[in-house]
């Protein structure tokens, strides 16, 4: 199997690379349009891992320059920043008969682009995977866990909170506009009393423990909570929230970005620069990332299920890769699917927390082996 990664050298592909090669699983490629970073990461994880990664330049906005780089691969990973030129690459990806999985931010345009080509996908036998990483990616498949503990799942939120060393990350311009981008297509709607209900009065309060504390989180729907009513029938209640950035970033400066691509929509990058920026000098300090799920059936028993990393992008990273190796193993599972659909949730698990990722289950209070 040849599995193209684009984006290879960037902060979560170059990590996810590492991993796959590591495991073996594959050959690899890394795609990019700065050739030295490329062949300095191909290098990088090769001498790592032992074993050869080939790189090849190639332009996400550029179908042709992708469809190139893909000759003989059997699955592109989209670990760039890209989400503008996500239907380019999608359609690239298609055209080329290449299985496709993105770790695109869960917004509006990208899934646009990816649901005009779920008939051609079906048709044609593909399969395609979005929403790929820690969030979106992981609490749709934490619920799903939680429902199997649970049969009579009744409840079922998760809480996240993660910080990035910002100082001292390298961001690109397109990064940066798609963050900016991500919060504006922000929507705040959570599954309540048995219907999707669209209000900033969800608020929720988590307790992050004794380094992080209790606070109120913001309900930030994700794609892949949209099918769990259906899949778990008994689940009244759901829904992810997510931690600020502190009051001054919150209340002075993201409402400022927000202003900004309203007034300007075709000009994310100002606004994107300003919250880097502000984040870079005013966000915490440290780093870290954790998302918890706290559920209860009818019956009044409760699950609950937290994951941890101190690196927040190998929370991303690690989880593209469980999902990887699920896809690798087979069977074969052609369509559209988010990540958190795609993968068989205690597999999932297992895999995460053996490469690294801190997963701590309770049933009724007590630990329990995930």
């Amino acid at each position: 199997m040849k599995i193209a990664i684009l984006g290879g050298y960037g902060n979560t592909g170059l990590k996810l690379a590492r991993l796959l090669a590591t495991a073996g699983r594959a050959d690899l490629v890394l795609l990019g349009r700065d050739e030295d970073r490329l062949r300095a990461a191909a290098e990088g994880v090769g001498r790592e891992a032992r074993r050869q990664v080939t790189w090849q330049v190639a332009d996400a906005a550029s179908g042709p320059s992708l469809r190139a780089a893909l000759e003989g691969a059997n699955l592109l990973v989209v670990a760039s920043s890209t989400t503008a030129h996500a239907a380019t690459v999608a359609r690239t990806a298609l055209e080329a008969g290449v299985d496709y999985l993105d770790t695109n931010l869960s917004i509006r345009t990208k899934h646009e682009a990816l649901q005009a080509l779920r008939p051609s996908v079906e048709d044609r036998g593909l399969c395609f995977i979005t929403d790929g990483g820690f969030h979106p990616g992981v609490p749709g498949a934490m619920i799903r866990y939680a429902g199997l503990r649970l049969p009579s799942l009744t409840t079922a939120n998760v809480g996240g909170t993660f910080n990035l060393p910002w100082a001292s990350l390298h961001f690109s311009a397109d990064s940066q506009a798609e963050f900016v981008a991500e919060l504006r297509d922000m929507d705040n709607s959570a599954f309540v009393d048995g219907a999707w209900l669209r209000s900033w009065k969800n608020l929720r309060s988590f307790d992050f423990g004794p380094s992080l504390g209790s606070r109120s989180y913001a309900p930030f729907f994700l794609k892949e909570l949209a099918e769990l009513p259906d899949r778990i029938p008994s689940l009244r209640e759901t829904g992810f929230y997510i931690a600020g950035f502190g009051p001054v970033v919150d209340y002075l400066v993201m409402p400022a970005c927000l202003l900004w691509l309203r007034l300007f929509p075709g000009r994310p990058l100002p606004a994107g620069k300003l919250m880097v920026g502000a984040l870079r000098h005013l966000g915490a300090s440290g780093s870290w990332a954790v998302l918890q799920l706290e559920g209860s059936d009818a019956s009044g028993r409760t699950v609950s299920l937290r994951m941890a990393h101190e690196d927040p992008y190998e929370l991303t990273a690690i989880p593209v890769a469980a999902c990887v190796a699920q896809y690798a193993d087979g069977p074969r599972r052609p369509g559209l699917w988010t990540q958190a659909a795609y993968v068989e949730p205690a597999r999932f698990l297992r895999d995460v927390a053996f490469m690294g990722v801190q997963v701590e289950l309770r049933l009724d209070g007590e630990v329990s082996p995930p």
